[in-house]
C-alpha cells in the first residue's frame, strides 16, 4: 500500500512540470496511444507537443543515453530514445538517480516514427521516478478521469 501511495504521489508530481499554456490533461497518453500517436506521425516526423508517458523500464538499449523501453501492465512497450533528467539538461549517463530496470517512470517528450519502423519519444525528461516495481494500477470502469490533482 506504502508503494502504490508513493506511486500516485510521483504522478501528481508530472502535474508540476507542465509548460505555460499547454494543459497536463490533454498530453497524458497511455502507452497505446502514444504508439498510435507515434505511427501517425509518418516517415521520420515527430509531433511539434510533448506529451507525458508512464510506465515500468523493461530493458535499457544504452546506458550512455538512456535509450530504454517502458512497458504497461498489459504489455504494451514504447521505445524512449535518450532520457533526460526533468528539466532536459543532464543526460541519462550523467544522472545521481538512474532509471533502471523494474522502475516505474514517467517521461515527456515528442513522439513520432524512426524510419518508419519504430515508434518512440525522442529525448524523454524523465519528470517522476520510482524504485521498484508496481504490482498494479487501474481503472477499473469508464467513465474514469486519466488526471488527478491534488483534493481529488
Amino acid at each position: 500500500m506504502k508503494k502504490l501511495l508513493c506511486i500516485l504521489m510521483c504522478m501528481l508530481m508530472v502535474l508540476t512540470v507542465v509548460p505555460a499554456n499547454t494543459s497536463a490533461a490533454d498530453n497524458v497518453l497511455t502507452i497505446p496511444e502514444a504508439t498510435a500517436l507515434a505511427k501517425s506521425q509518418g516517415y521520420d516526423r515527430f509531433t511539434t507537443e510533448k506529451y507525458y508517458v508512464t510506465g515500468q523500464v523493461s530493458s535499457i538499449a544504452s546506458t550512455t543515453y538512456g535509450n530504454l523501453y517502458i512497458k504497461d501492465s498489459a504489455g504494451n512497450t514504447l521505445y524512449v530514445y535518450g532520457t533526460y533528467s526533468a528539466d532536459g539538461t543532464t543526460r541519462y549517463d550523467k544522472m545521481t538517480k538512474k532509471p533502471q530496470v523494474g522502475d516505474v517512470i514517467t517521461v515527456y517528450g515528442v513522439l513520432g516514427m524512426f524510419k518508419n519502423t519504430t515508434p518512440e519519444m525522442k529525448s524523454g525528461w524523465v519528470v517522476s521516478h520510482f524504485s521498484g516495481a508496481l504490482s498494479r494500477i487501474s481503472l477499473v470502469s469508464a467513465p474514469y478521469k486519466r488526471t488527478y490533482l491534488p483534493g481529488d
